[in-house]
């Protein structure tokens, strides 16, 4: 029999209720309990709410769920259904126990499964490749007697395409390259040729001696060539029907004459319509690749100025 006189079990200071918790509660508690339920962020559970909703309620079921978080206990507390509370709103999942090799087993299925599908597409097993590099031309796999056909590339064709294009263009030329006309000095014939060099000498000797027999037959005359590499036809005085004839014709040559623009024969000044006291009428041709100086032909004309100094 249990003893009636006992004391009962005494209350920690910070339980005691105090004069706040006598006070009345807060007349539209209940209704900002619910908006903070449903509101976004709350912190007041929907499954703590009653199922039926009423004066007082909420309030009651607030006051029960402190009471039971006062318990000395709370793990036997958090057990017990407190009343007037929603039960049904979460439901209670049976513990089911799982093995834990079962994902290394579901992998192994899984791995099973595609070994036989690639048997069943390839009959072999997959056989990864080696780093040793092949030509362009080898197979790739086991053949090693298999060669891939050579295939040309589009940009080879267009290149030779173009070259024989190019081969047909040419072999239609049969007279040289094709120079336009211009308004040089020069025909388009003599432009084809390079600039004359020296070895070609007796050659312009022999072309001028015969342009010179055509015109001048019947005098004595003569075409030479100096050790400087100019060019002097010469005519014997006594032979000489009109001296300014033949100067004026000389002129007219040097001017214009083709075969002296196309080896770019160019009169000496201070050596043409000369009388050096041999008999002979001379005029000098100087060919390109003989270099004067400017000054030779003003000291030729004016002999005197050679020994001018200034101050004297």
């Amino acid at each position: 029999m249990a003893d009636t006189n006992a004391a009962p079990p005494k209350v920690p200071h910070y339980m005691l209720p105090n004069f706040t918790s006598i006070l009345p509660d807060y007349s539209n508690a209940e209704q900002d309990k619910i908006r903070e339920a449903f509101s976004t962020g709350n912190y007041s559970a929907v499954s703590k709410m009653p199922n039926s909703i009423g004066p007082e309620t909420i309030n009651k079921s607030r006051q029960e769920q402190i009471d039971s978080n006062r318990k000395a206990n709370p793990f036997a507390a958090a057990g017990k259904k407190v009343l007037g509370m929603n039960t049904g709103a979460f439901s209670d999942y049976d513990y089911m126990p799982s093995r834990y090799s079962l994902a290394d087993e579901l992998a192994s299925k899984e791995r099973v499964e595609m070994e036989s599908k690639r048997q069943e597409i390839g009959g072999k097993d997959f056989i990864c490749s080696s780093n040793h590099s092949r030509l362009k031309h080898e197979d790739g796999f086991e053949d090693k007697t298999y060669r891939y056909p050579y295939m040309s590339e589009p940009f080879e064709a267009a290149q030779e395409q173009m070259m024989r294009a190019k081969w047909l263009e040419d072999s239609k030329v049969l007279h040289g390259p094709f120079v336009p006309s211009g308004g040089s000095r020069f025909s388009s014939a003599d432009k084809t040729l390079d600039t004359p060099t020296r070895t070609i000498l007796p050659q312009i000797v022999e072309e001028i001696h015969k342009i010179l027999a055509d015109d001048w037959m019947d005098n004595e005359f003569s075409v030479l060539a100096t050790e400087e590499d100019t060019i002097i036809a010469r005519f014997k005085l006594d032979t000489i029907d009109s001296e300014k004839g033949l100067v004026a014709y000389m002129n007219v040559m040097s001017r214009g004459h083709p075969v002296i623009c196309k080896y770019r024969l160019v009169r000496i000044v201070e050596d043409w319509d000369t009388k050096p006291g041999d008999g002979f009428l001379h005029f000098t041709f100087r060919p390109p690749w003989v270099k004067a100086r400017t000054v030779d032909t003003y000291y030729t004309l004016h002999p005197e100025q050679r020994l001018f100094r200034p101050g004297n």
